[in-house]
């Protein structure tokens, strides 16, 4: 009766072992950091960081409408006359550090860029060094193309 209790222990713990082996070795396939992709992987993870930034709501507190609005479309209503004050573009940036430091926290150096009739807004810390594959994802904002956004991540 005692052996027959052992056996089964046992067996839970080489059934919880396989399970965790299991685990570990899906986990070290899913998080492949992006250096070691491929471009065409590199451009994907890039595109869809940057599609749930551009999704995501701007902060703010003030009760307005434009507090619970997507970051895409704050930027354009914000960019209706061609210009963004220096509180929108705090919200702005508020908004975007989230996603750049979660990238940060990955390995990579990443930064967004917001473009505004020639005037360049950069959020983040770009890399300056030239020996890196740098992915961007850049996407128009405005049917007249004076409004792009830019994530770029160094890899």
């Amino acid at each position: 009766m005692v052996m027959n209790r052992d056996r089964r222990g046992l067996a839970v713990l080489v059934d919880a072992l396989l399970f965790l082996a299991a685990l570990s070795a899906l986990s070290f396939f899913l998080m492949v950091p992006l250096g070691t992709a491929g471009p065409e992987e590199g451009r994907v993870m890039i595109r869809s960081f940057h599609s749930v930034m551009l999704a995501g709501e701007v902060p703010g507190d003030d009760g307005s409408a434009l507090s619970r609005l997507p970051l895409k479309s704050f930027i354009a209503v914000m960019a209706q006359d061609r210009s963004i004050t220096p509180a929108e573009l705090g919200r702005v940036g508020t908004a975007v550090n989230g996603t750049l430091a979660e990238l940060d926290a990955m390995g990579h150096s990443a930064w967004w860029v917001l473009s505004l009739d020639r005037e360049e807004f950069i959020f983040g810390r770009p890399c300056i060094d030239p020996g890196v594959s740098i992915f961007a994802d850049r996407r128009g904002l405005s049917g007249d193309g004076f409004l792009f956004v830019t994530l770029m991540v160094a890899a």
